[in-house]
């Protein structure tokens, strides 16, 4: 029986209110509970007020064999941050205005703390990319099964392995696409006219419905960007290349696409739980008790700036 939790981003309060609201109570400096565990869903860093407290609060309940965590995107790029390559010295992940824009409040949380964090960046290491236990998948963006496979050839934790490191950092490595695909989400590039802004970085390609069936246009499969495309055809290779996430496989449970409104469900055995709350959305949980069918009562949630009851 497990508490599956979305993406906490450093908004340890709220998460305090989450697992107490999941039956979890703090004993000692650890958060438990009795019979059940918690599995995290990556993205405990970054955005939040509180990143080092979500941080010991995770790895305690880790290391005390009362929680799991798989590794999400902010993680890894955490990690390369911090990595230089073998070779040209320079770090895997640019020390850009941008990229240190989107790390700030992590580097912030550690201001001072160097040895600290090099401490958790080195921990990051350790996380799997992926976890199958007890008729569950977890991962943190999409599970595509053949990078699924792809990484399975390597260890469970790959990431600490240098040269994987440094390969799934290079754009033209195998290993890049599969790490970005199970991190960041499966992408496709859009037509040339098209463009939007995250974060104040301008993209042209979009997070796509892996687990959708019937697709034709880029609209059929965007993830939350509203740009007119119901009408705009997706390449036919594209089409071609896409395998839906079938009903007969186990549960697979994700984070990191930051949804809006009522948690649902997006297939009766896929599960999204990152419902935006770095966004002032919600942070939430999915409690998993075994079935192969996935049910909208099993969800748990606690909003912005929720408190712990007195």
């Amino acid at each position: 029986m497990y508490d599956i939790i979305g993406d906490v981003h450093g908004y340890a309060d709220e998460l305090k209110v989450l697992l107490q609201r999941l039956g979890y109570s703090e004993q000692n400096g650890v958060w438990k509970h009795p019979f059940r565990k918690a599995i995290f869903l990556g993205d405990l860093i970054d955005r939040g007020p509180k990143v080092r407290e979500t941080l010991y609060m995770v790895r305690k309940m880790i290391d005390y064999g009362y929680a799991f965590s798989v590794m999400g995107n902010h993680e890894y790029n955490a990690i390369c941050y911090h990595t230089q390559h073998s070779h040209t010295g320079e770090f895997l992940r640019k020390h850009s205005e941008n990229n240190m824009r989107q790390y700030s409040s992590t580097l912030n949380a550690f201001l001072g703390k160097n040895i600290e964090l090099h401490g958790f960046v080195q921990w990051f290491k350790q996380l799997p990319l992926f976890l199958e236990l007890d008729g569950l998948r977890v991962c943190h963006a999409s599970w595509i099964q053949h990078d699924i496979d792809a990484i399975k050839k390597h260890s469970a934790t790959p990431m600490q392995d240098p040269l994987f490191l440094e390969r799934s950092a290079a754009r033209q490595c195998e290993e890049y696409l599969v790490v970005s695909n199970l991190l960041k989400g499966l992408e496709v590039r859009l037509p040339h006219e098209f463009q939007f802004e995250t974060e104040g970085i301008l993209r042209d390609k979009i997070r796509v419905k892996w687990w959708k069936e019937d697709y034709q246009t880029f609209g059929d499969l965007s993830i939350g960007q509203s740009l007119n495309l119901q009408d705009t055809a997706l390449p036919p290779h594209f089409i071609s290349s896409l395998d839906a996430y079938s009903e007969s496989e186990p549960p697979v449970f994700i984070g990191h696409y930051g949804l809006e409104g009522i948690p649902k469900l997006l297939k009766d055995n896929i599960c999204c739980v990152d419902y935006g709350i770095a966004r002032r959305g919600k942070l939430v949980a999915y409690r998993w008790d075994g079935e192969r069918v996935l049910s909208e009562n099993k969800f748990i949630s606690v909003a912005f700036k929720e408190r712990l009851a007195e």
